[in-house]
């Protein structure tokens, strides 16, 4: 309607943990801590015009958020040194803020453009600490490190959407879209830093600043989505050639494992049922009554 507008407003947190066994032994744990909460959406749409309308949104695009440690009991560390933890920490979040143009030059298709702006920032860290020292003679060192990461990349949306069934007075819609996201260099920012600490001396051991090659992916999607007054059902395949944008680019996490990215598909289906909508003496036949499901790959493997 041409005076009326759209708010959506949401937030998202999550708690994860795990304890496991090092090296299948029971003397030495790892755990780690996830814990995430953040603004999920914020959207806002509106008419400019006749067939034309402007729609703003902000979300998360992804989040890193860890806390973990791990005890060497070693008996060559804990006779010659003492008890070292080694201890790795994650947070921050990288966001996009969207504004778009609709624009439907006939009544059952309509088009769209958006410009997307993603920034942000990742800092993770590393320590090595000594408790419980044994020896005096300076001969160990306690390390802090920490790596930060700043991205700001534009990115540019199209889209496309047709309603070969529009029959507003029944409320019978079917519809079919597709979008296309251009993808491109994020190049973010790092600076790296590694403190050396031991009982004579304290140094910064190294100091750098460079950029990563990292890229976002182009993004193909297609979907279909159909309704009626009482049942909602759609269904999404999204691809994603993560790989293709970084095919030189590898990181490392660890002796021996490496991370990589590869192209991802994904399917993504909902259904909604009112059962009465009209129903004035009974809530529970009003409300939406909703489930969904996603399959598809990670976008990176090790």
């Amino acid at each position: 309607p041409r005076q009326s507008f759209l708010f959506d407003f949401g937030i998202e947190g999550g708690h994860f943990r795990n304890n496991q066994e090092k090296y299948g032994t029971t003397t030495s744990k790892v755990k780690t801590a996830y814990n995430t909460i953040n603004i999920h959406n914020i959207g806002f749409q509106m008419p400019l015009a006749k067939g034309l309308g402007l729609g703003f949104s902000l979300s998360p695009y992804s989040n890193v958020g860890y806390s973990m440690y791990n005890d060497d009991l070693s008996s060559s560390i804990a006779g010659n040194v003492g008890r070292v933890r080694y201890q790795y920490y994650g947070d921050g979040n990288i966001t996009d803020v969207k504004a778009g143009i609709g624009w439907a030059p006939f009544r059952k298709l309509s088009i769209g453009a958006a410009l997307v702006y993603y920034w942000g920032n990742i800092k993770r860290s590393y320590n090595a600490m000594v408790s419980d020292v044994i020896t005096g003679s300076g001969e160990y060192s306690s390390t802090v490190g920490t790596d930060t990461y700043d991205a700001s990349k534009f990115n540019a949306q199209f889209g496309i959407m047709w309603s070969p069934l529009l029959d507003l007075k029944k409320e019978r819609i079917l519809t079919l879209g597709a979008t296309y996201e251009l993808g491109g260099p994020v190049n973010p920012d790092m600076k790296k830093y590694v403190y050396v600490d031991n009982i004579l001396t304290s140094v910064v051991r190294e100091e750098t600043e460079s950029s990563l090659p990292l890229r976002l992916p182009q993004q193909i999607s297609g979907g279909i989505f159909y309704q009626t007054p009482s049942i909602r059902f759609g269904v999404d395949y999204v691809y994603q050639d993560w790989g293709g944008q970084n095919t030189d680019y590898m990181e490392s996490a660890g002796p021996g494992v490496h991370v990589a990215y590869t192209d991802t598909h994904t399917i993504k289906a909902g259904f909604e049922i009112i059962p009465r909508r009209s129903d004035v003496g009974n809530y529970a036949n009003r409300m939406s009554y909703r489930v969904g499901a996603r399959y598809g790959d990670y976008y990176q493997t090790f």
